[in-house]
């Protein structure tokens, strides 16, 4: 179920909880579609985000992390290919 931005913004408003077991169903589903080999890593990385959410004090602070989660994995493939160009 492919939800437009205001369903979801007016769900987020009248339905807090509602809007969670939609974002928690689209993730499953997703990963559910990967590729079997890649299944267990999404979970775990889901995981992850899932705990820095939690333990995150506001919603603001939980974006901040999960952005930097996102650019040190980024970082990460940029030297691994850095170093794999050297290796070449």
């Amino acid at each position: 179920m492919s939800e437009d931005f205001e369903t979801l913004h007016s769900l987020a408003k009248t339905d807090p909880d509602a809007l969670e077991r939609y974002r928690i169903d689209e993730i499953n589903r997703i990963i559910d579609r990967a590729p079997p080999e890649y299944r267990q890593r999404l979970r775990g990385l889901q995981f992850k985000i899932d705990m820095e959410r939690r333990r995150a004090k506001t919603p603001m602070a939980a974006c901040l992390k999960l952005y930097t989660m996102m650019w040190d994995s980024a970082d990460r493939l940029r030297q691994l290919s850095s170093e794999l160009k050297t290796i070449a």
